[in-house]
């Protein structure tokens, strides 16, 4: 859904509501005119009668009086005397006044005609009064003239009030976003709940205070739980490591089989206490500390042969391309962890041919021709709980790899190879 600025919105709420105020106020207008310009000419032709009446009635017995005779008002007395074409229509109507539309026959203007029995059996007289059409033209055009006006000025007022309006509702809204942005997170509840917000950017700004607390309790109950359990990890992992090294001292010249089961205790010892590191130090505050540096292919060695058991006999050849130039701002368990997740992945899934590992141009590639990776899949490798082909751990070692990446800005790009296999890059760059 394409984002909206409130401040438009609010604009185009008052354009548009003065669009539908002067679409009314025209059909009201346009009503208005034609009902007065009815009341103007009938009342004119009321005027005509009662003044021909009046002279009438001055004259004589015995004497005539023409009827009313304008450019566009014509008087007849009798019907006989009526245009043959209006004969019909003015037959049989009483006093009065009517309008004769354009659908008479024969007549190509419409008229307002007045129909008034003359006193001492003088006869009828039927006034005619044409509306022309270039009367009609000439009060269409102005009243176009004054609502084309005032729809300009309507909405000229709308949109600059509108804005106006809309800058002082918005305000709130924008103040509290740059609060938001601008604040540490340490403080950032105290400053919302220090200001003066209208009441529904307070309730709003309250759900964003309950928010910060529900996070920041949560992610304190989350750093508490990694600290305490990192900590009390430490305890049976030295407690190995010792028990390791007593069994190593005390172990009969010659027993190589033993030899290796002890080395493998001890490398994992190693892992374990890399890992317990790297966690104990993402649980900080901001993930901050000291800007340590490492040599990434000085750990990729160790880091392989701590995961060589995962390929057992299998006929797979590991090639190295490693920069020994290559340094990285992150703690050596950090990338340990990085590298021996993509590592064992990449052992665990390769049956037969090559591992391929390069550090190089501030990026870590780890390529295989293993099983591969459904194409379903591809997309949630990252989530918790995904893992790429069944059986293989519970589907966290990629997840917590790209947390970490997340964490320093690094990206991570893990697609299938052709024909088969997969590859993992981690670039370092942000």
């Amino acid at each position: 859904m394409q984002a909206t600025s409130l401040r438009r919105s609010a604009v185009l709420a008052f354009f548009y509501f003065g669009a539908v105020l002067i679409g009314l106020y025209a059909v009201v207008g346009a009503l208005t005119a034609a009902f007065l310009e009815d009341r103007v000419l009938i009342r004119r032709l009321e005027i005509e009668v009662e003044e021909y009446l009046e002279r009438l009635e001055r004259l004589p017995r015995g004497q005539s009086l023409a009827p009313p005779s304008t450019r566009f008002m014509r008087g007849h007395i009798g019907l006989d005397s009526v245009p043959a074409d209006l004969q019909p229509w003015v037959s049989g109507k009483p006093d009065g006044f009517y309008e004769v539309g354009e659908d008479v026959p024969g007549s190509s203007q419409p008229f307002v005609v007045a129909i008034r029995e003359l006193p001492n059996d003088r006869g009828r007289l039927f006034l005619f009064y044409e509306v022309t059409r270039l009367g009609v033209r000439i009060e269409v055009g102005s009243i176009a003239i004054v609502l084309g006006s005032g729809a300009v000025v309507v909405g000229l007022l709308g949109v600059w009030w509108g804005r106006r309006l809309a800058a002082r509702l918005v305000a709130p809204v924008v103040h509290l976003a740059d609060t938001v942005e601008r604040s540490p997170t340490s403080v950032l509840a105290a400053r919302i709940g220090a200001e003066d917000y209208p009441i529904e950017v307070a309730q709003l700004a309250g759900a964003l205070r309950d928010a910060l607390g529900r996070i920041e309790s949560f992610i304190q109950r989350e750093r508490s739980f990694t600290r305490n359990a990192s900590h009390e990890l430490r305890t049976p992992v030295t407690a190995a490591r010792g028990a390791a090294e007593l069994l190593a001292s005390r172990l009969p010249e010659g027993d190589e089989r033993a030899g290796r089961q002890l080395e493998r205790i001890s490398r994992a010892v190693t892992r374990m206490e890399e890992i317990i590191e790297a966690f104990l130090w993402l649980a900080r505050e901001d993930g901050s500390g000291p800007a340590e540096r490492c040599h990434p292919a000085a750990l990729m060695p160790e880091i392989i042969a701590q995961h060589r058991d995962l390929l057992g006999d299998r006929p797979v050849e590991v090639r190295l391309d490693l920069d020994p130039e290559l340094e990285v701002t992150v703690p050596k368990a950090v990338f340990a962890i990085v590298a021996g997740n993509l590592v064992a992945n990449a052992f665990y899934n390769t049956l037969e041919g090559e591992v391929e590992i390069g550090l190089g141009d501030e990026a870590l590639r780890i390529a295989d021709t293993g099983t591969g990776i459904p194409a379903e899949q591809v997309d949630r490798l990252s989530e918790p709980f995904v893992s790429g082909r069944s059986g293989f751990g519970h589907g966290l070692g990629l997840a917590i790899v790209s947390e970490i990446c997340e964490r320093f800005g690094w990206s991570l790009r893990v697609v299938p190879r052709e024909p088969h296999g997969t590859s993992a890059v981690v670039r370092f760059a942000a």
